[in-house]
């Protein structure tokens, strides 16, 4: 018996250690090994997966973002009980100074963090180090975060690369993309999963990188294919970058084609080619394009606006007037779209009023007060300033 019980404790033992070491297995390194990575495209989506994922990563994460997400994300997950630790990498080129410590206390105080927790932040071999309401924190950048051990759940926002970035010369954006992901390996980062937080519906992030998190997401689930040069297809599109950085329609054009081969409904590259052929006064080419952008991806309907602004201010009101329409036929009454359109007729209203032409003025600030969709505001300005105008004189009988 006493023979039976001694041979089952080193057994016992044995699973144990398995399971330890099994569980530490499954958590490769990040930007090294491959993980499972999903994609978030808003704040409601980035907490569903941050609440799936935090369990499986012992409540750890790693957020690369240069956004606050502390009050509207990270504090409530804290509440709940689901985060217990927070690391932070933000879009500095080095380490972060005194300067950037008394900055982060002034923003804690201002979001209502206690003073006791303020203070207990401190600077570390050019990280800013401390809990915040019991929670172990560290905010870092790429160049000071030291290796790390155990566990995260990593977030990575797609606006920090955009934030780092200089120009397709100095840092080019595919390039960036391929550092980030190497550091965090050189870092030791483990974490089983990545939630990738698409920044593309922020009208703050610029629609050119709405390619970035097809990009990260096969960086990090398939890190091997990046392992000792770029995939073909993200080399086409680093050299397509580069030609429209420096505005070459040409090649531009042929590049990003050549990479929609490979890449077949990528609403960025789409995107980028209306755009190269608005810069040569397409209008036509241009639409086509747009219309292509908005099928791979509805979020890209605020290219039309855009489109129509540069039109506008080369003052071919024509064609930003038809670009307008069109992306409103597509989606009717979107706020965004309708809005423009309104302002446009009532900026055509005021010149027209000013250069004397009141029935021209009248007419324009009739179509800016009926656009549906369009904020009241600017419709029921539109709508005095049509009624302050004289009527139309009678023709003579």
């Amino acid at each position: 018996m006493r023979s039976r019980t001694m041979m089952a404790f080193p057994v016992f033992v044995l699973i144990l250690l398995w399971a330890v070491s099994a569980r530490f297995a499954d958590a490769g390194v990040v930007g090294r090994d491959p993980a499972a990575v999903s994609t978030a495209r808003s704040q409601q989506e980035a907490k569903a997966a941050l609440e799936k994922g935090l369990p499986g990563a012992d409540g750890r994460a790693l957020l690369v973002s240069p956004h606050d997400y502390l009050g509207t994300l990270l504090l409530p997950l804290r509440k709940a009980g689901l985060l217990k630790e927070l690391v932070v990498l933000l879009p500095h080129d080095n380490v972060l100074t005194e300067g950037h410590l008394e900055e982060l206390r002034g923003f804690l105080e201002k979001g209502g963090i206690p003073e006791g927790d303020q203070k207990e932040l401190r600077l570390e071999n050019g990280s800013i180090r401390g809990a915040i309401e019991g929670m172990p924190v560290r905010i870092s950048t790429l160049t000071a975060l030291p290796k790390q051990e155990g566990e995260f759940l990593v977030v990575l926002d797609t606006a920090f690369l955009p934030a780092v970035y200089k120009n397709e010369v100095k840092t080019p954006m595919v390039a960036l993309a391929r550092r980030l992901a190497l550091t965090l390996a050189d870092r030791n980062v483990r974490g089983k999963s990545v939630v990738i937080f698409d920044a593309v519906g922020r009208a703050d992030f610029s629609l050119e990188q709405g390619y970035l998190a097809g990009l990260l997401r096969e960086m990090f689930s398939a890190p091997g294919d990046f392992e000792k040069d770029l995939p073909e297809k993200w080399k086409i599109l680093g050299a397509a970058e580069t030609a429209y950085f420096f505005s070459q329609y040409s090649d531009g054009m042929v590049l990003y084609k050549e990479y929609l081969g490979k890449a077949p409904g990528d609403a960025s590259a789409c995107y980028k080619i209306a755009m190269l052929a608005i810069r040569d006064l397409d209008v036509d080419l241009s639409l086509h394009w747009l219309v292509k952008a908005v099928e791979a991806d509805p979020l890209y309907q605020r290219a039309f606006s855009e489109v129509a602004g540069y039109l506008f201010r080369k003052e071919l009101y024509d064609g930003s007037e038809r670009v307008l329409l069109s992306g409103l036929s597509k989606t009717p009454k979107d706020p965004l779209l309708a809005t423009n359109l309104s302002a446009f007729y009532l900026s055509r209203g005021e010149a027209a009023r000013e250069a004397g032409d009141a029935g021209a003025a009248r007419d324009f600030f009739s179509l800016a007060a009926g656009v549906e969709g369009a904020e009241r505001q600017m419709r029921e300005r539109a709508r005095s300033l049509a009624e302050s105008l004289p009527a139309p004189t009678p023709a003579p009988n």
